[in-house]
């Protein structure tokens, strides 16, 4: 690949071996610059937000300090036909030593280990997919590379960098695979990778037909319409309004403030943002992030953050004054506040995330079903770290269906969509 930019390349991997047809080679840089290549500009354009240069380089711009990259391209007979991003970053579990311990006492030192001996289980991670939402979203192909080849690539690349970051990581985390009927990531197996069950995403269809906040309402069971009513009755005093990039820096106090509440009460974090980085994402990427704020007589209590993609709307960080939260109905009036962004944008979906399961059930949200894999950097380690992850469940949760009968069917049709 021709670049006439100053990159950093780290190393050059090997062609990877598959069962399909031919072969793909691919190097892995630690430079940004890589970003400007025309390379990754051709291929960025059919990727996820999360893989553009423009995310990346917000990413680079606020949160250097807590995180790194390791970019990779792929190529096929000398043409670009894939990207990768690999994060480093430390993970802290709160109080996930202490869960560890009393539920598998035998075994306490090689949790003491695991943790490096702290009160926190913290991870120095190598991970592809992105830290701060849910999805697959570690890579990008061409559409011609078969399925099971872009995995075969993305295990070389990921063995190759387990190799050169052995020093600098804990484990390698590969996040999320979502379709059932995919089975080709099964392969990381082969390398030692054990897989884990996560929090489900939870996601709700739109229908073309909901024109407004009101045609939603009016699909859902009586029950649940009655909820949702009411709340939308406790939160009409609340001003929302969207936030430009100098508002984010006005509130620049409060809204750290109120995003800490809301981490504070995770009891598990892979990553978050930061003031810095909202602020970033408006001004590099206006047209995909946005930022809303809730006002009670000019003070800010809550914030709300969200990605338009092509055709779904994500959401994504929250900060809530949890003193006003019951009084007021915050979380529940932002879970409708998402459904009636996505209903004006015209979206097909509402890609509401992990956490909370139960309350966005009641807004008609579906789970689906994701899978991780990981694997510790220590060969004596990696076993112990299959046997917990093996024998840890996502947290359950009551799901309830809050629509009519006929629209139910038509929401899991809807949702094999996203799969």
């Amino acid at each position: 690949m021709k670049n006439s930019l100053p990159i950093s390349k780290i190393a050059s991997g090997v062609p990877v071996k598959t069962g399909e047809p031919g072969g793909l080679q691919f190097s892995v840089f630690d430079s940004s610059e890589i970003l400007h290549s025309e390379a990754w500009k051709q291929l960025e354009k059919e990727a996820a937000v999360f893989l553009t240069s423009e995310y990346l380089e917000a990413e680079k711009y606020a949160m250097s300090d807590r995180l790194d990259h390791r970019f990779v391209v792929f190529q096929s007979s000398g043409k670009p036909v894939g990207i990768a991003v690999f994060h480093l970053i430390t993970v802290q579990t709160k109080e996930a030593v202490e869960r560890l311990r009393k539920r598998f006492g035998v075994l306490d030192k090689a949790v003491t280990a695991l943790s490096g001996g702290g009160k926190n289980f913290d991870f120095r991670l190598l991970i592809n997919g992105s830290p701060f939402t849910t999805g697959e979203l570690g890579f990008s192909f061409s559409e011609v590379i078969p399925r099971a080849l872009q995995i075969g690539a993305i295990r070389s690349a990921a063995k190759l960098l387990r190799q050169l970051e052995k020093k600098n990581i804990s484990a390698v985390l590969m996040k999320d695979f979502y379709d059932e009927n995919d089975k080709s990531a099964e392969a990381l197996e082969k390398d030692g990778f054990t897989p884990f069950s996560v929090e489900p995403n939870m996601v709700l269809p739109i229908f073309p037909e909901w024109q407004s906040l009101n045609d939603y309402l009016n699909s859902l069971r009586s029950k649940y319409r009655t909820k949702a009513n009411a709340a939308l009755r406790r939160s009409e005093k609340i001003e929302i309004r969207k936030l430009t990039a100098d508002e984010v820096m006005e509130f620049h106090d409060r809204i750290e403030e109120l995003y800490s509440q809301v981490l504070s009460r995770a009891s598990f974090s892979i990553g978050s943002y930061n003031c810095k980085m909202f602020q970033r994402l408006l001004e590099k990427l206006p047209d995909n992030y946005r930022i809303y704020g809730y006002f009670i007589d000019g003070e800010l209590i809550a914030f709300q953050t969200l990605w338009l993609h092509t055709d779904d709307l994500e959401a994504h960080f929250v900060g809530i004054d949890y003193s006003k939260n019951f009084e007021l109905a915050v979380y529940q009036r932002m879970l409708y506040e998402y459904i009636r962004v996505a209903i004006e944008e015209k979206k097909s979906q509402v890609v509401f995330g992990r956490s909370a399961m139960e309350i966005k059930s009641t807004v008609g949200a579906v789970s689906i079903e994701a899978s991780c894999y990981i694997r510790h950097k220590s060969a004596a380690l990696n076993p112990f770290l299959s046997f917990i992850f093996k024998h840890v469940s996502p947290s359950d949760f009551r799901g309830h269906r809050a629509f009519l009968e006929n629209e139910t069917a038509r929401i899991d049709a809807a949702l094999k969509t996203y799969l």
